[in-house]
């Protein structure tokens, strides 16, 4: 019923409409007026064709965004999770007797020599992970029934009970929900001993960046497949910045890929490696499936 009361099925109706009357009266007017007649015709049948194999093409790919992601993410409403920091409270103490406006500046301006910027900031976001947000954004069509949201993640962990899509590792209170709500952890983050952190996967298998290489993973999560089969948790992160750019710009460009490798439904972690001065030429490293239970419904 959708499909017939649809506004683009009423102009694939008139279009067929106009070409078959249009074929009708060609055929008692004479040459020339009559080819051109079945020369408009055949150009309405055929724009019609085309457009209607588009609607198939979007109506295939739109199946498989939901076989990926999960109804409740593609046709309630796309939540887009970032993390927001302040400065740490040491640092506040030594900056409160300075301007608040003043304590940051604009990295280059053509105006800095004639006029003050003065800058409130609130709070902070990493801009790899608004970037991984944005490349991510893109698969998704924002509408009203389906609306693009972007929230921090303190608001998703006092209210999980939603899909989403978070960005960033540790910084992100999304994967610590992961971590800490999850029966059968796919990763752990573990700190190293230069004071930073690496991913081990369940199998053992441990993703640590260098200066020239850095790694982004990818995980799926169905919290609760018995009750809501239709939720799912994704993160995407990386070990450095570029490595959650890299994770974010893959699963845009290659998230069919992944759906080729993975059962619908099923929890999966995919780690991707990432030269440090580009997030535009991610490689897929692994991709572990948890092979706990039947997974859940799309």
């Amino acid at each position: 019923m959708r499909l017939v009361h649809s506004p683009r099925f009423l102009l694939h109706v008139v279009g067929l409409a106009l070409a078959s009357l249009l074929y009708l009266v060609s055929v008692g007017v004479r040459s020339p007026l009559g080819d051109l007649l079945v020369g408009i015709a055949t150009s309405f049948v055929f724009a019609t064709l085309v457009d209607i194999l588009l609607v198939a093409q979007r109506s295939l790919i739109g199946r498989d965004r939901i076989r990926f992601f999960g109804s409740e993410l593609v046709l309630n409403q796309t939540t887009l999770v970032f993390p927001d920091f302040v400065l740490h409270e040491h640092v506040r103490a030594i900056l409160s007797s300075h301007n608040q406006q003043l304590i940051f500046q604009r990295p280059h301006s053509r105006f800095s020599s004639l006029i003050v910027h003065r800058i409130d900031v609130p709070s902070l976001v990493a801009t790899n992970d608004i970037q991984a947000l944005l490349y991510v954004s893109s698969i998704f069509d924002s509408t009203e029934e389906c609306p693009n949201v972007m929230v921090i993640d303190s608001k998703i962990v006092e209210d999980c009970d939603r899909s989403f899509i978070s960005f960033g590792l540790s910084s992100n209170d999304c994967t610590h929900l992961y971590l800490n709500e999850s029966r059968s952890l796919l990763f752990q983050v573990v700190e190293d001993d230069g004071g930073s952190e690496f991913v081990r996967l369940a199998n053992g298998h441990e993703f640590r960046s260098t200066e020239r290489r850095q790694y982004g993973l990818i995980v799926r999560h169905a919290p609760d497949p018995v009750e809501v089969p239709h939720r799912r948790w994704l993160l995407v992160a990386g070990v450095g910045p570029v490595g959650t750019t890299g994770a974010g710009w893959y699963l845009a460009r290659h998230w069919q890929t992944l759906a080729k490798q993975v059962p619908p439904g099923r929890d999966f972690a995919a780690v991707i490696s990432i030269g440090s001065y580009t997030d535009r030429m991610p490689r897929l490293e692994e991709v572990l499936v948890d092979g706990a239970g039947d997974g859940a419904a799309p």
